[in-house]
């Protein structure tokens, strides 16, 4: 029951929010990359860790409406400095992409452990995507 409430609320929150579908399961979104998963990265995993060298990073919508996160995303788009990965706030506006994605099925979720964390506060509040293309928009 839990896992169909689950599944429900993803789909009205996507059909509120996100762009038109370019086909059946797959849609479109320009957005911004503004920071990285805190908990799921390579500083913490290791470089080949079970979730890609990736880790999670999320993408904002140009016009505010959607928050992504995704554990697919293709890190040689973008020379991010490392002061992204501490001080993402500086960079909002500089990393334009623009995405094609589905939403992951609830076999493609991934779900974070933050060390010293009993609430994670980054887990099921945002919509979780597979990439399926990006471009880098200048």
């Amino acid at each position: 029951m839990k896992t169909k409430i689950l599944f429900l609320l993803t789909i009205l929150l996507c059909t509120a929010g996100c762009n038109e579908p370019v086909n059946n399961n797959e849609y479109v979104t320009e957005g911004y990359v503004i920071c990285k998963h805190p908990c799921l990265n390579e500083e913490l995993y290791g470089e080949n860790n079970a979730y890609g060298k990736a880790g999670g990073y999320y993408i904002i919508s140009t016009d505010l409406n959607d928050t992504l996160l995704t554990f697919n995303f293709p890190v040689d788009l973008f020379d991010f400095p490392v002061q992204f990965f501490h001080q993402p706030h500086l960079y909002r506006n500089e990393y334009k992409i623009k995405v094609v994605y589905k939403v992951a099925s609830q076999e493609e979720l991934v779900y974070s452990l933050c060390n010293d964390m009993i609430y994670n506060p980054f887990d099921g509040h945002d919509i979780q995507i597979i990439v399926k293309s990006a471009l880098k928009i200048n």
